[in-house]
């Protein structure tokens, strides 16, 4: 978008905003819809009218538009336009991705027709996007859903110039290897199998424990490490007996 201007109001996104395409792909806890603002074509965001009475996804989505809110402005994170916060409705307005994610626009006829030189540029926006978020106004945040190659492109969605920015902050975390602080999505990685290959995980996100499962950790050790209270790394996970101080 060319211009900044106030973000649009619940009121605003009634009066203005008229949803051309609905539902056109489902995430976890969202919607998207094409929609148009005063003729440019915007995103139509919203909570999934099915995951309403889930609390789990209701929070995901409240606090993706609160971190979507706090890294704005920033040409490589995807511009916020509006929102309306209605109950466990969120409904979020923003720039549109003319070419889909970016996982999406690797493999389109237009790609493949850059040069050399715009190529490097695509993959240096990506870089950019993630030196923000680790150095941002909140922060240094981890994206936690970044556990592969294919699911970290489709994270970045590519507008109608070819500028790439990051689209979905949805479980952005506070985490810094400069300060071996682990991130909280760290637990969630240590079920998977351990023959898989983490090597593309950030290494504020890599189990620290090889072959243990939080249970197995002492909670001293685990506080220490993890630098934060054991529930929030270890959820419902009951803890070694005895552990617990």
């Amino acid at each position: 978008m060319e211009n900044c201007d106030q973000w649009l109001a619940c009121d605003d996104i009634e009066e203005r905003i008229v949803v051309t395409h609905t539902n056109l792909g489902n995430g976890l806890g969202k919607s998207f819809s094409r929609a148009s603002l005063d003729g440019k074509p915007v995103a139509f965001i919203r909570t999934r009218e099915d995951k309403l009475t889930s609390e789990k996804i209701v929070n995901r989505v409240r606090l993706g538009f609160e971190n979507l809110k706090m890294l704005q402005p920033h040409p490589r994170i995807t511009q916020l336009l509006g929102y309306c916060l209605a109950g466990n409705t969120t409904v979020m307005i923003t720039e549109l991705g003319q070419y889909g994610d970016l996982r999406q626009f690797l493999l389109s006829a237009e790609y493949k027709e850059f040069t050399l030189l715009q190529r490097f540029d695509t993959a240096l926006q990506v870089v950019e996007a993630l030196e923000y978020v680790h150095e941002s106004p909140g922060g240094s945040r981890i994206n936690c859903d970044m556990n592969t190659v294919g699911q970290a492109l489709a994270q970045f969605i590519v507008l109608s110039d070819y500028r790439v920015v990051l689209n979905d902050v949805d479980d952005l975390p506070s985490g810094d290897s400069l300060t071996n602080k682990k991130s909280q999505c760290v637990v969630g990685r240590s079920n998977i199998n351990a023959t898989a290959d983490h090597s593309f995980e950030a290494p504020e996100r890599r189990w620290p424990w090889p072959g243990k499962l939080p249970k197995q950790i002492d909670a001293a050790e685990l506080r220490r490490v993890l630098k934060g209270k054991v529930e929030d790394y270890t959820g419902n996970i009951e803890l070694k007996k005895g552990s617990q101080k």
